[in-house]
């Protein structure tokens, strides 16, 4: 997220609204934090921070992959990697990224398990489920053709790429450029 483009300080007041009831904030560090909209007074950004008022937080631009409003009924994992357990994946790859339309996830699975891959609008919305299956160890390579579920081709943008292995989640993300 490239937020220098903004002018020093920006202030956005919620006076507003919102029918979302989360505010959802990637870090690059794998963790999610997650924020109740209704708890927040005020959103600050300057050249090199967000300050939520309200929630109390003040995170560096700089570790921040993606800002989501979401609804709550949207499901977002606690952790993206969950470091203090034994990894599960290796070698997680999104290659070609930007890509039109063609996009392969690959991975090295270290030990057999559920697995679950699905494309993600940068809204949280399910585009595509590529797989969902238990897998056993070894390398694997999927290839996203670009259409959703329903046969469309998705719009040019941000996809968030989610492997689940046994409920423990990696999230990447890539571009399609059409």
């Amino acid at each position: 997220m490239n937020l220098r483009l903004f002018p020093a300080i920006i202030t956005l007041l919620f006076s507003i609204s919102f029918s979302q009831s989360f505010l959802y904030i990637v870090r690059g560090s794998g963790s999610i934090d997650s924020v109740d909209i209704d708890a927040i007074s005020k959103i600050t950004f300057s050249t090199s921070e967000m300050i939520i008022s309200g929630a109390s937080k003040t995170i560096s631009l700089s570790d921040i992959n993606l800002l989501l409003f979401a609804d709550s009924s949207i499901p977002v994992p606690n952790n993206i990697e969950d470091e203090a357990d034994k990894p599960v994946l290796d070698k997680t790859e999104i290659s070609p990224n930007p890509f039109n339309p063609l996009v392969h996830v690959k991975f090295n699975l270290l030990a057999a398990g559920h697995t679950d891959v699905t494309v993600m609008s940068s809204r949280g919305e399910i585009v595509a489920e590529l797989i969902n299956k238990k897998l056993s160890a070894g390398y694997y390579d999927f290839m996203w053709d670009g259409n959703t579920e329903t046969g469309a081709r998705a719009a040019s943008g941000t996809y968030i790429f989610r492997i689940s292995i046994n409920q423990k989640n990696i999230c990447k993300r890539a571009i399609m450029i059409r």
